[in-house]
């Protein structure tokens, strides 16, 4: 936070990137991008950002553990090659391995985890289209559904300009 512009949209770039870093691990980050009407815009940059790691590599095809048992039914967490594999070890130095995100393809249109799974995240609000895959679903109508319903009569006081989101009865 010590090299912040003093101008307006940098100061609330930063609030709200100090905020993800805060409030993801308590489950409250959804509820501050609601806030600052900005849920949709980052569930998308996500989306995206997603991509681009598949494209570049940042994703590792496979993952390799140690377990810490002779049972092997407990994963010796320090063994898991996240990023990188160790210098000088191989995959037979491990004991197990799982595929990652990084073996999607997005060449692929079969690939499920890609033009499947992924433009289904949060469809409901925020739509399941995809730009830079050039997939083009469904763009949600309404955008706040995760918001409380709005009250039958003020609905009816508005003659048809207020609706509620789906799931819920006018």
């Amino acid at each position: 936070m010590n090299n912040i512009s003093s101008d307006k949209d940098s100061f609330f770039d930063a609030i709200v990137q100090e905020n993800a870093w805060e409030l993801a691990g308590e489950g409250m980050r959804k509820w501050d991008l609601i806030r600052w009407n900005l849920l949709v815009p980052k569930i998308k940059e996500s989306k995206e950002l997603y991509l681009q790691y598949l494209q570049d590599g940042t994703f590792k095809e496979t993952v390799y553990f140690n377990y810490s048992d002779a049972a092997k039914t407990q994963i010796d967490m320090s063994s898991i090659t996240w990023y990188t594999d160790p210098a000088d070890i191989t995959a037979s130095d491990y004991d197990g391995s799982e595929s990652s995100y990084g073996s999607s393809d997005i060449t692929d249109t079969n690939d499920t985890q890609v033009y499947t799974n992924l433009p289904s995240i949060s469809s409901g609000l925020v739509g399941s289209s995809i730009e830079s895959l050039g997939i083009s679903g469904t763009e949600p109508s309404v955008v706040n559904r995760y918001l409380m319903p709005i009250g039958s009569t003020t609905i009816s006081a508005s003659n048809g300009t207020l609706q509620n989101s789906y799931g819920y009865t006018n």
